[in-house]
């Protein structure tokens, strides 16, 4: 399937919406082979102006039916967002489920992405609720799909141990990866991944085994409008 994004309406767009949106969020991705910067602008579900954004999103080349699939899925959900690489060669929607969500509600979806990854490739990405970091397997489970395990040794030291750290699990024919919330930890994000990241409040981990890239750590840190503005400039973050 060839799939074209429409970079220049892309662009166009997003610094507009950037003045609608709740939340801003970065992720930086690390593998063996590159280090994926990426930037998400989100609302809370009855904030979003759901009928504008699926419409743009058609419109910069998602394909209607993946699109659909996400607003379908937003309305049982707080949380919608749309996510993007600094090269605006890659789109991927997401919805973020928190209500009445505990640890005990293993098997739940708690985040779904509705991606078109850089290779064109489609993909849906359903994150299943696997209770808490500290129970089960989930420790091992992370460390042993991490590029950088010792990034979730040290959430665990400095979390508080009644802080909960929500672990998300995710599996399909190419990819098995795991999330993990630590947003409430309320931890900067240069204590797990050093001082480049200095001044930044921790939002998630996240790691696993991808069939192109293959091992890889991400850390997503919590930012400010005008750094997602700075980011779609084309500003490097140097990590």
């Amino acid at each position: 399937m060839n799939i074209a994004i429409n970079r220049p309406l892309l662009q166009k767009h997003l610094p507009k919406l950037l003045e609608l949106a709740d939340v801003y969020d970065q992720s930086f991705s690390f593998s063996a082979s590159d280090t994926e910067h990426r930037a998400l602008i989100g609302w809370y579900t009855a904030n979003a102006p759901m009928d504008i954004l699926s419409n743009l999103c058609i419109d910069w080349g998602m394909p209607a039916p993946l699109v659909q699939q996400w607003r379908l899925s937003s309305p049982d959900t707080e949380g919608v967002g749309i996510s993007f690489n600094q090269e605006l060669t890659s789109i991927r929607l997401y919805t973020h489920k928190w209500s009445d969500l505990t640890l005990d509600d293993t098997g739940v979806p708690v985040y779904k992405g509705f991606k078109l990854l850089k290779d064109q490739t489609l993909r849906v990405d359903e994150y299943i609720n696997f209770g808490d970091l500290r129970s089960h397997d989930n420790m091992a489970h992370a460390q042993s799909r991490s590029k950088h395990p010792h990034w979730i040794e040290r959430l665990n030291q400095l979390a508080a141990p009644d802080t909960p750290l929500l672990f998300t699990r995710t599996t399909n024919t190419s990819r098995q990866s795991w999330l993990v919330t630590a947003r409430y930890a309320d931890l900067w994000a240069d204590t797990i991944a050093g001082p480049a990241f200095a001044g930044y409040k921790l939002l998630h981990l996240a790691g696993g085994i991808d069939a192109v890239k293959g091992e890889f750590s991400t850390i997503y840190i919590q930012t400010q409008r005008s750094e997602v503005q700075d980011f779609l400039n084309g500003k490097v973050f140097a990590v």
